[in-house]
């Protein structure tokens, strides 16, 4: 709290008789990257308990009105890499019921050995580390897509290379200095636009369909395994707050359009589009209760151009438009309600 990075901010730190808080820097280096990006955001600095348990230290974010969840840390067990653990089950159900956007850092042990843990939830946004060019940093850790695993890592990547913070010497690397940059965008669609607090799968779509394409990594349709769908761009991701659209679904329309937005383009341009649903997890013994919904892009002609058709709760589709007119978005409906509570849905586009 003395550290002149923070002179200006309004910081609360639990330092409670039970909870002596540890002055580290890793903490104040990666609280600096996130107020670089929102310097008027206010910080919430509690100590990650050793047994990893994060209960008492999520009731105390909770308890203090906390809108977003940085976690620049992970769990080293080997057999719980890239795991769907109790933790990311709890995680996601913060999520699901309190209506806050969690984000994590991916870890830095490249493909080796897949995500560190927690960031393995559905309803976390989980981010790499790449260079100020977008390219990723070998260290930067990601998991290759598998039917087994169902949900797609990272969802994006930020810059995390040879980050110069203030009043620290040299520099610093690894994906703990990536996720709060994207904490900190997070927070500044929330001071755009307050509604956002309370819609977490709408700050993930936001995020994802302003992304900046890398050529190298580009796909056209869902997620390249290293990057997900591009670099973190503030920029679009602020121009792109009003071109979001939520929808809840109560019943079952399993084979049918859930949600259509119409969207007038001009040939030459590129739209990416980002969904994302929030999952109803219930355990960790029982976590993949993922309703599946698929992302079509319809050209003026009536025909489908681009489906993103995965079994995750995120689809992607970027299309380059080769005749002017009015394009549709669709959500479908392609597997049965997998839980009897709503099924809460966003998608975002991103015009170039």
């Amino acid at each position: 709290m003395t550290h002149p990075n923070f002179q200006r901010a309004n910081v609360t730190v639990r330092d409670e008789p039970r909870y002596n808080e540890i002055i580290l820097d890793h903490a104040t280096q990666t609280s600096s990257c996130a107020l670089s990006v929102a310097p008027c955001a206010s910080i919430l600095s509690v100590e990650m308990s050793t047994d990893g348990d994060a209960s008492s230290e999520i009731g105390w974010l909770l308890d203090n009105d906390v809108n977003i969840i940085n976690m620049s840390f992970g769990h080293w067990y080997v057999n719980e890499l890239g795991s769907y653990t109790s933790l990311s089950a709890y995680l996601d159900s913060i999520v699901r019921n309190n209506w806050v956007t969690i984000v994590g850092s991916a870890g830095n042990r490249g493909r080796e050995d897949g995500l560190v843990t927690p960031p393995n939830g559905y309803n976390n946004i989980t981010v790499g580390n790449c260079t100020n060019s977008g390219i990723r940093n070998p260290g930067s850790s990601y998991k290759e897509i598998e039917e087994a695993f169902q949900i797609n890592f990272p969802n994006l990547v930020a810059p995390g290379t040879d980050i110069v913070i203030p009043n620290y010497s040299g520099s610093l690397s690894g994906t703990s200095f990536s996720a709060p940059l994207v904490a900190g965008a997070a927070a500044l669609l929330m001071q755009a636009e307050p509604d956002l607090i309370t819609y977490p799968e709408n700050v993930m779509t936001i995020l994802m369909a302003s992304t900046q394409r890398i050529s190298s990594y580009a796909t056209t349709v869902g997620f390249n395994d290293e990057i997900g769908v591009g670099m973190l761009n503030i920029a679009n991701a602020l121009e792109a707050i009003d071109n979001r659209r939520q929808f809840g679904v109560t019943e079952d329309h399993v084979g049918n359009f859930v949600s259509t937005q119409s969207v007038y383009l001009r040939a030459g341009q590129r739209i990416r589009i980002a969904f994302a649903s929030i999952v109803n997890v219930t355990s960790a013994a029982n976590p993949r209760l993922v309703t599946n919904y698929d992302l079509y892009l319809y050209a003026p002609t009536g025909s489908p151009v681009l489906r993103s058709q995965t079994q995750y709760n995120n689809e992607f589709t970027d299309y380059f438009v080769p005749l002017t007119g009015m394009y549709e978005i669709k959500i479908l409906q392609a597997g049965e309600k997998q839980t009897s509570q709503i099924d809460f849905g966003s998608y975002t586009y991103f015009v170039q």
